[in-house]
């Protein structure tokens, strides 16, 4: 029978900076449910879970980038409908997952980048990013030609 996964956040996620680059975390609970035949859905169980991510920031003109460099996850069994089980051969398949879906697919919105505020006629010149304990730092050079 198909299965269902419903992933709520528990805690509102981390973002720290240090020099050597930025670390996240996230907390959150996945609820799995049995689809039945009727279409009905049946809970069987809830995984809390700990992600603990590490990754790099850049600059792409006008947008601040990201890459995510590694990720790791820490589950344990919060609730169950069809008694207690171990999580040991979750483990290796969520890091699967991580390693082929999720890393990448954050590295895909990080290589896009958000985009910081800008003033017409203001345009970076040769900017660079470092990070600091509890903060990004943009520097540049700026170039300005007046608009009419």
């Amino acid at each position: 029978m198909p299965m269902e996964l419903v992933v709520n956040s528990t805690s509102p996620p981390t973002v720290k900076f240090t020099e050597a680059g930025a670390t996240g975390t996230l907390w959150a609970d996945v609820d799995a449910y049995v689809v039945m035949p009727n279409a009905t859905r049946t809970y069987v169980f809830t995984i809390a879970m700990i992600g603990h991510g590490k990754g790099s920031v850049g600059f792409s003109y006008p947008n601040i980038t990201g890459k995510v460099t590694s990720m790791s996850v820490d589950m344990k069994l919060k609730q169950s409908d069809i008694g207690p089980f171990s999580l040991i051969l979750i483990r290796p398949l969520v890091n699967i997952f991580i390693e082929s879906g999720v890393i990448p697919n954050l590295n895909e919105i990080g290589k896009k980048g958000f985009p910081i505020p800008q003033m017409d006629g203001l345009t970076f010149i040769n900017p660079v990013v470092s990070l600091g304990k509890d903060y990004i730092r943009l520097e540049s050079d700026l170039k300005y030609t007046p608009t009419r």
